[in-house]
């Protein structure tokens, strides 16, 4: 399928339909992603079980089936709106299907580059440490903020 700049690289969900399992989607502007290399995705990402150096020093894997995927971005200096604006994107998704805000779980779509595709999952989104860089116009300006999403 490739690329589309109308579903941009990273989405978030904005609703559920139960019925039919299926979510919809809204893009995350760029407005919210450092520019200048700060965002970074590692697509399908294997991962082994027991696997071990035997005594011949040959490396003997057991690799899942299940791969995962990791998105980390940093946003760039927020206006406080601007900062509501994108914790309102995400608090949106954590209320979608499977979603939950107590254990910071919420869903994605991000544009995979192994697959040249859209892929879809169901990540957890760290703690997210907010600093303050001062002032504007009367209300906390924000330093760049570091976000992540780690498939389960």
């Amino acid at each position: 399928m490739a690329y589309s700049h109308t579903k941009g690289l990273i989405a978030l969900p904005t609703d559920y339909n139960a019925t039919q399992s299926e979510y919809t989607y809204q893009k995350l502007s760029y407005k919210y992603i450092q520019p200048n290399g700060n965002l970074t995705m590692t697509p399908s990402q294997m991962q082994d079980i027991d696997s071990y150096v035997n005594g011949n020093g040959y490396l003997k894997r057991k690799v899942l089936k299940h791969h995962r995927t990791k998105i980390e971005w940093n946003t760039p200096y927020l206006t406080y709106e601007d900062k509501c604006k994108l914790i309102k994107a995400i608090r949106t998704g954590y209320k979608q299907g499977e979603g939950s805000y107590e254990s910071r779980t919420i869903h994605a779509r991000y544009y995979n580059d192994w697959e040249d595709d859209y892929s879809t999952g169901k990540f957890y989104m760290p703690d997210v440490q907010f600093q303050y860089g001062g002032l504007y116009h009367g209300a906390p300006m924000y330093l760049p903020i570091r976000l992540a999403l780690i498939e389960y």
